[in-house]
């Protein structure tokens, strides 16, 4: 199960990055 959190964990990070990259204005 440690493998799917840590999975879990790095697709979030990801789709954060993503989403602070296509809207830059809201930060």
């Amino acid at each position: 199960m440690g493998n799917w959190a840590l999975l879990g964990l790095s697709i979030a990070v990801m789709g954060y990055l993503l989403y602070v990259i296509v809207h830059p204005e809201k930060f």
